[in-house]
């Protein structure tokens, strides 16, 4: 069965809604909107949004994912292992330590180990 453009438009938007309500996880839900409007051959606009929101949401998705990632390297939960995916979250997202409530030198602090060639940002 073939889905109507109308179709692709109605689940993008059910998509959108559920990414304004900061639902997790949004990495899955913008796969699954850009899935929707490439299938249904739309825009961004036709279903309410534009690319800046959905670049916004990436970005965010990241800044979150980063956030948690440093909680968990505050707690002292496996620094070696968070430290690498907080790193991997800031580069994705192209936002600096601070956008994030950090600096190098309190990650430095948590994870005395970290070489000062290893770029974080």
């Amino acid at each position: 069965m073939e889905i109507s453009t109308k179709g692709y438009k109605r689940r993008a938007r059910k998509i959108l809604r559920r990414l304004g309500e900061n639902s997790d996880p949004y990495h899955s839900l913008l796969d699954e909107i850009k899935y929707w409007i490439r299938g249904g051959r739309i825009s961004p606009v036709d279903v309410g949004t534009s690319e800046a929101e959905l670049e916004k949401f990436r970005v965010e998705n990241h800044k979150s994912l980063a956030a948690i990632y440093l909680e968990k390297i505050r707690a002292g939960e496996s620094r070696d292992l968070f430290v690498i995916y907080f790193r991997d979250e800031v580069r994705k997202g192209g936002f600096s330590l601070a956008d994030i409530g950090t600096s190098r030198e309190e990650l430095i602090v948590f994870c005395p180990w970290i070489p000062g060639n290893l770029t974080l940002s």
